[in-house]
């Protein structure tokens, strides 16, 4: 079985209402997994920004705290879905780093994790 069959078979029985695509990506300096779900919620990172920067500069009430709170749960539980994704496929991401945890070139794989 190749890897990223494995890695789909992870995901499925993890979260078996989910659906996923997982491609591999080979490059001179290493590889990458490219892993698409439709669990992450529907997240407008611009209105997100402009709330963000409202708030701190006048304060906001009313709808736009509404909005606000609903777009500040659906950045938490993408951020959380990523991570635990991340975790669940961890024995396939390999990253060199040196005693400065700066990256090493070459032979590193990544996880990359985004919705469809």
């Amino acid at each position: 079985m190749n890897t990223t069959t494995e890695m789909k078979r992870k995901l499925r029985k993890e979260y078996p209402k989910g659906k996923f695509s997982v491609r591999k990506k080979t490059y001179s300096g290493g590889k990458s997994y490219d892993i698409r779900t439709d669990l992450f919620r529907e997240f407008n990172e611009v209105r997100w920004t402009q709330l963000n920067r409202k708030m701190m500069d006048e304060g906001i009430s009313g709808k736009d705290y509404d909005e606000w709170k609903q777009l500040k749960e659906t950045d938490e539980h993408n951020k959380e879905l990523r991570k635990h994704i991340k975790e669940l496929l961890r024995e396939y991401e390999n990253i060199d780093r040196n005693g400065r945890g700066e990256i090493m070139t070459g032979g590193n794989t990544y996880l990359d994790i985004s919705p469809f």
